[in-house]
């Protein structure tokens, strides 16, 4: 329909100010007005006067009502009236069914009054522009063949159904429980009952619902208990599916016309029982009532409604003005418009809800309701109503609502399901930490997010907890919904009735992957450092030994000839201790307890150096790729070191690539936040230099990556490893501040990044002379301070064959005791760091009181660490690592006692 320039509208309604109403309303949308009372005025006025462009009508009148005043509209014998659009307006009917019923007998749109005016003109203007209101329909099928209810479906999906199949007699009734269809199509036979059983289930609901049946054995008996049962009709397979569905439409006709006739039974036996019913309820009733003559103004009250604000029973009537003055002031202004109002027409009913003020001073919150009947007149002469105390229920409406902010807005998950598991409630919190949006779990059972990852053994435990009425907590490893995990602490709460019934269940889920990843790095990184410990412990006492074996055969070999029997073993034994310190060495790499330098390193540099001897040296098919991106690739460190970790790095990757492949070199400036941080156990935020070393190779399987930096684990065969270059590589980079992370795929390859704190300053240059110096001979006494006896022996030998005399103390305590008689005989102190009774660090600070230029070398077995740091920036003279080699030993004590041969004097005379 097009819309005119000046439009039409014809307005029924039997209340006068309901008349009124909206009739005003149409007339500010500039549309003409013509009223009636009743619809049988109306249908002569459109006969004698010709249609309109809209026709507006109550539904509850007397006479024709509003539903048969549409169908007359709509039937042949008024066919020029057909094409009118239709808006029924109810101030007594509401809901889905009123709506449906409403359209299915001829109207075009729906309102339940009292209405927001601007829904009013938003439903005119479409109806006049021709835009009419769709009212989805919602049909269940209910067919165990595929194919027929596939055909079916696409026949209702045509005339704007939504539709919903079920294969099941038990799919049928979740499906007709959840989505209140207007119509249901009934195979006789499911897999799983009989459809007729089905039908009597449906029809107990009570609903406004037209059941067809369908059977491929149709007999007299059966189409009538069909019939009996209550089905609407039934049809015999095979059949047209457009049949079906103009059936279904004719079945839905005759039920509206049917629900319809109910409906008005329902309402005038209603208002024959009213009476009745309110003289019971106001005996049994806690509510004041009270009753305002609008032409005196004076108010009768209740005794309940003098109880309520503590006026006496003869207190009973006053003006309204009276009732006004006890009013909140803040409330007072609301509560008189909305009485205004519907004096004047616009609402069906008062409602006001307000504090007003009790004899002992307290405000008490009232609900305000009432009606002034109109009896033909504009103007209503009394007015009646009720009123009701809620403040205790308002109290409680603010304790749940607190509440249901609270759960609302917790950051943890809540999930309420019925005693069957069915999802009955989720907050946001579930939303966000599943994935899962509210509507597509509700209905649905918690085991959606089952990962595989749980034994079955925790299910059947918490289900046996709970049905014993007992709270169950535990933590379960989830699949989210785009399907990654999820681990939550979970803890589930029977709810229970007042009879102590289990009525639905209450769960708890905090999101604890985060802290779950933490905690396995925390606990990753404990046993790391408790291996470092044990490995630092084993390697110290090693170097001991190692000590005293190589002192002895240095010392047999300068006692020998080369080429004699003596001068070969004790190069054997020499070789053999060796390697035996070179494995310590890395031992003590892992325990962090092995840098031997800390001074300006250039990465960039150093990874040049590396991929140079790898370009000479491995596999050709290996491309090797260097992108040096970071700008001043600098730290603090011990360049040896450094190398030796990229080098191990890189040699890892060749051994992954036998087939070749490519490896690659890169460098960054990355800032490590908190935030990363926590996520990375042992990280600290701040400026590094990442290294990033990369190989297509055969990768890492997951389950052991987690062992991956441990001493001795290796994956290479047997002799082609010993397991310790990845933990060697571990300690180094903790001991320089860094910290290091795997990423590896099976088949993909791996990436190991390197974070090392950026240094401020230039890189020191490698002194370019690196020339070995053969041992330098000197003189003066010694006093060599250590608690191991093979120590003691062996470097004893090689002190005296450098050409020194030699003082031995078995502890720090019998050192300072010597040392206070003695000290001025000493030049030189060479003073274990780890001993018994008083340790290293606490006999050099007793030799510096009692002489503050003592001159000590410090020795240990676990390298140069903090505490040899340390000691040396408080004064050591210098640092010699066991095991002993004795040109580094005789250039250590060369370099001390030259340095202070000026003050040998003054300490001898000390």
């Amino acid at each position: 329909m097009v819309r005119s320039q000046y439009p039409t509208a014809l307005v029924v309604n039997d209340g006068p100010a309901q008349l009124r109403l909206v009739a005003a309303l149409l007339e500010q949308e500039g549309v003409r007005v013509r009223s009636f009372d009743s619809a049988e005025e109306a249908l002569r006025s459109l006969v004698d006067h010709g249609p309109v462009d809209l026709i507006v009508t109550d539904l509850y009148m007397p006479g024709i009502d509003g539903w048969r005043f549409c169908r007359l509209l709509r039937s042949p014998e008024y066919a020029a009236l057909n094409a009118i659009p239709i808006l029924v307006i109810s101030w007594t009917y509401a809901g889905v069914d009123a709506r449906l019923i409403s359209v299915d007998l001829g109207a075009n749109a729906f309102l339940s009054a009292p209405f927001d005016p601007s829904s009013f003109r938003s439903a005119v203007r479409d109806l006049l522009d021709g835009r009419t209101p769709v009212i989805p329909l919602t049909a269940l099928i209910v067919e165990d063949n595929p194919l027929q209810s596939e055909v079916l479906r696409q026949a209702f999906e045509v005339q704007r159904y939504i539709v919903h199949v079920a294969k099941t007699g038990e799919q049928g009734r979740f499906l007709f429980k959840t989505s209140s269809p207007q119509v249901v199509i009934l195979d006789d036979r499911l897999p799983d009952t009989m459809g007729i059983e089905l039908l009597c289930e449906f029809k107990q609901q009570e609903a406004p619902t037209v059941i067809i049946m369908m059977t491929r054995n149709p007999t007299p008996g059966l189409a009538l208990e069909f019939i009996q049962k209550g089905a609407d009709a039934y049809v015999h397979k095979p059949f047209e599916p457009a049949y079906l569905v103009e059936l279904c439409e004719k079945a839905r006709r005759e039920r509206s016309l049917l629900w319809v006739r109910d409906l008005l039974e329902i309402r005038t036996k209603a208002l024959r029982e009213s009476e009745a019913r309110y003289a019971l309820a106001v005996g049994g009733a806690n509510d004041g009532l009270w009753d305002w003559n609008l032409e005196t103004d004076e108010v009768y009250h209740s005794a309940r409604t003098m109880a309520m604000v503590g006026l006496a029973e003869r207190e009973a009537r006053f003006p309204r003005s009276a009732w006004l003055e006890r009013i909140h002031p803040e409330d007072r202004d609301q509560a008189v418009a909305e009485l205004r109002s519907h004096l004047d027409g616009f609402t069906a009913h008062y409602q006001a809800e307000y504090r007003v003020r009790h004899e002992d001073g307290s405000y008490i919150r009232l609900l305000d309701r009432g009606m002034a009947p109109r009896d033909g007149s504009l103007k209503p002469r009394r007015m009646a109503g009720s009123h009701t105390d809620i403040t205790k229920r308002k109290q409680a409406e603010v304790t749940h609502r607190m509440l249901t902010t609270a759960v609302e807005q917790l950051a943890e998950a809540i999930m309420i399901t019925d005693t069957a598991g069915a999802i009955e409630y989720v907050n946001p919190a579930f939303e966000q930490i599943t994935g899962y949006s509210r509507s597509e779990v509700l209905g649905q059972n918690p085991r959606l997010l089952k990962s595989g990852k749980q034994q079955e053994s925790c299910y059947c435990e918490m289900w046996g907890t709970l049905t014993h009425g007992e709270v169950w907590k535990g933590r379960l490893a989830n699949r989210r919904k785009d399907g990654t995990l999820v681990e939550v602490e979970e803890t589930i709460s029977p709810v229970q009735d007042a009879a102590g019934c289990t009525v639905n269940y209450v769960a708890v889920l905090r999101d604890v992957t985060r802290e779950a990843t933490i905690e396995a790095q925390l606990r990753q990184a404990q046993k790391m450092e408790a291996i470092g410990e044990l490995a630092g412990g084993v390697a110290h006492d090693f170097n001991n030994l190692l000590a005293a074996i190589l002192g002895s055969a240095t010392l047999l070999k300068m006692g020998a000839e080369p080429g004699d029997s003596v001068f070969r073993a004790a190069d054997l034994i020499q070789q053999a201790a060796d390697r035996a310190a070179r494995l310590t060495s890395q031992l003590l790499g892992f325990a962090k307890r092995g840098k031997h330098q800390n001074i300006t390193v250039d990465l960039h540099h150093a990874i040049r150096e590396v991929v140079a001897f790898l370009s000479r040296t491995i596999d050709k098919r290996i491309a090797i790729t260097p992108k040096l991106r970071a700008e001043q690739a600098t730290v603090m460190g011990d360049p040896d070191q450094i190398q030796q970790v990229l080098l191990n790095i890189a040699i890892n990757a060749r051994d992954a690539m036998a087939d070749g492949g490519e490896l690659h070199f890169e460098t960054d400036v990355v800032e490590l936040d908190a935030e990363y941080c926590r996520w990375h156990t042992g990280a600290v935020p701040g400026i590094y230099v990442m290294v990033a070393i990369t190989d297509t190779g055969h990768g890492i399987p997951q389950e052991i990556q987690d062992r991956i930096f441990e001493p001795f684990f290796t994956t290479k065969q047997q002799g082609k490893g010993t397991g310790m270059g990845l933990a060697m590589i571990y300690g180094i980079i903790k001991n320089h501040g860094g910290s290091i992370r795997l990423y590896s795929e099976v088949e993909q390859g791996t990436t190991i990044k390197v974070y090392l704190p950026r240094a401020a300053a230039a890189a020191t240059p490698l002194p370019t002379d690196m020339r070995l110096l053969e041992s330098v001979a000197g003189q003066g006494r010694i006093l060599l301070v250590d608690d191991d006896q093979l120590v003691r022996e062996s470097s004893t030998g090689l002190l005296q064959h450098l050409g020194y005399e030699v003082v031995t103390a078995e502890d720090g305590q019998q050192a300072v005791d010597y040392y206070r008689e003695h000290g001025c005989e000493i030049d030189l102190v060479l003073l274990d760091l780890v001993m018994p009774r008083l340790g290293g660090r606490e006999t050099f600070h007793a030799l510096k009181a009692i002489n503050p230029s003592v001159k000590v070398v410090i020795s240990t077995g676990y390298g140069h660490n903090e505490a040899v740091q340390t000691l040396l920036d408080e004064g050591v003279a210098g640092f010699v690592p066991k095991p002993y080699y004795l040109r580094a030993l005789s250039e250590m004590l060369a370099r001390v006692l030259g340095e202070g041969q000026s003050d040998r004097g003054s300490n001898r005379s000390h």
